[in-house]
């Protein structure tokens, strides 16, 4: 792998790039078996790092539910990489087309073919499935790939760095490590290709840098996510699953429920029936291990100004699980589930 101090100036991203790209010029696109073979290679690598990534992606949060890092970070990318080897061989079959009848007797056919060089922006809150499952669908493609990790967990960017670096040559796979300046840097490359996932502002300055090159872009970005309940609903089974599907990895999902519509006169037993469903799923959340922190002190720092900026608002807000129920934290930036009633769209906590 390209050392990451060596790395960190535009000569030596573009460097990168061109031996990637020449590489690819050189082979030419891979086969059915080789692109098959890269995808068992990329499923060796995190099954046999399973435990390195575990307790890198613990490490950077200061505290990660081991469950849900198997589970949501390693397993789906698992998973993901062999729904990719069984359809394999039926995406790369070329695909006939229909042609006018002015062009009779030609024949059209659509084939596939890899763009070259990938480049990835993955984001920190998870940190390993949305670099390598991007990274996966790539090498699928027959393409060579950059990644550049987040700088906000460190200790899992320079686990990807050195099991990709055990895997693959520098050639194939690249991985770039650095601050925000180096992912400015990378996004300003030529590549063939760009997906980033992470906010809508950086994805904007993302695009803006990928036009130069007009690089086609990928970007998948963060946005309000409602749950909506029928009036009548069973809140019960409602609440669980919605509880399920926001407290996961401490809410730090970008598909996470965001907030809930649900029928006026049914709002405090919605609430009653959510704070249930966590005390089922989380029992005693201040010690509980399946319950994840908030990756940093600046992201604890700004969901606490969410709150605070709905309370000087006019919002009522209510810790479902109160410090005081949770008990002594035993977890670094451990946020409570909260519910948050009355807002209106002026707060904060409805824009971000």
């Amino acid at each position: 792998m390209t050392d990451g101090t060596a790395i960190k100036t535009n000569n030596g991203l573009t460097a990168t790039l061109v031996r990637q790209r020449a590489a690819f010029l050189r082979d030419g696109p891979p086969s059915l078996a080789r692109r098959r073979s890269d995808l068992m290679k990329l499923k060796d690598a995190i099954w046999k790092h399973r435990e390195d990534f575990v307790a890198a992606i613990n490490t950077d949060f200061g505290h990660r539910s081991r469950q849900e890092t198997i589970l949501f970070d390693l397993a789906s990318v698992v998973d993901g990489i062999n729904y990719l080897r069984r359809n394999l061989r039926r995406w790369m079959r070329p695909e006939r087309r229909r042609v006018d009848l002015a062009f009779f007797p030609a024949s059209n056919w659509v084939l596939y073919q890899p763009l070259g060089v990938v480049g990835i922006i993955s984001p920190w809150n998870y940190p390993v499935a949305l670099a390598l499952m991007p990274l996966a669908t790539a090498l699928a493609a027959g393409n060579r790939a950059m990644i550049k990790p987040s700088e906000l967990t460190p200790q899992t960017s320079a686990s990807i760095k050195s099991v990709l670096g055990e895997f693959f040559a520098d050639d194939e796979v690249a991985v770039v490590t650095g601050d925000a300046s180096v992912g400015i840097e990378f996004s300003r490359l030529p590549f063939d290709h760009l997906l980033f996932t992470g906010s809508t502002p950086v994805g904007r300055s993302i695009m803006r840098a990928a036009s130069d090159n007009l690089t086609p872009i990928t970007l998948e970005l963060g946005g309000k996510s409602p749950a909506i309940i029928e009036r009548g609903a069973w809140l019960s089974t409602a609440a669980l699953r919605i509880a399920y599907g926001k407290l996961a990895n401490a809410g730090q999902t970008c598909i996470a429920p965001d907030y809930v519509l649900v029928a006026q006169q049914e709002v405090d037993a919605f609430v009653d029936a959510y704070e249930k469903a966590i005390a089922k799923l989380y029992p005693n959340i201040a010690s509980n291990p399946d319950y994840t922190s908030i990756v940093n002190d600046h992201h604890y720092a700004r969901l606490t100004s969410l709150l605070d900026d709905a309370r000087n608002k006019g919002a009522r807000v209510v810790e479902v699980v109160s410090p005081a129920k949770a008990g002594g934290m035993t977890h670094p930036r451990i946020m409570v589930p909260t519910v948050v009633l009355n807002v209106t769209d002026e707060m904060n906590v409805m824009r971000d």
